[in-house]
């Protein structure tokens, strides 16, 4: 059986919604985001009905995510131009960064991002 092949832009797709969920899961609004004790999470996924029951507008994505959209965003941007120096990329990262410092509601980016965007 032949191992059908997957686009680039597919796994791109894929990695990018994968990692969203992850992470959402992973957060828990703020809850389960430094939390160490797997078996801590597990219990309170069952106590929770189990993963099938858990309903994805329960689990915002953390500043981590908001950032990761934020850098796919100017690396976008930078490859619609063709060929550009790291200086474009930097410039176009900052842009989004500010940007993107306006969906922190409820999530805890860092002292440096804080500043970075005015919030502090």
């Amino acid at each position: 059986m032949a191992t059908p092949v997957v686009s680039l832009q597919e796994r791109y797709v894929a990695s990018m919604v994968l990692s969203g969920a992850g992470d959402a899961l992973a957060y828990n609004h703020g809850h389960w985001e430094f939390q160490r004790d797997g078996e801590l999470i597990h219990q309170e996924v069952a106590e929770r009905g189990g993963l099938a029951s858990l309903d994805a507008k329960d689990f915002p994505v953390s500043d981590d995510t908001v950032m990761h959209l934020a850098t796919a965003e100017a690396m976008m941007e930078v490859g619609k131009k063709g060929k550009q120096t790291l200086a474009h990329l930097v410039k176009h990262l900052v842009k989004e960064y500010i940007r993107c410092m306006r969906d922190m509601d409820g999530r805890a980016p860092g002292t440096t991002l804080r500043t970075l965007g005015g919030l502090t």
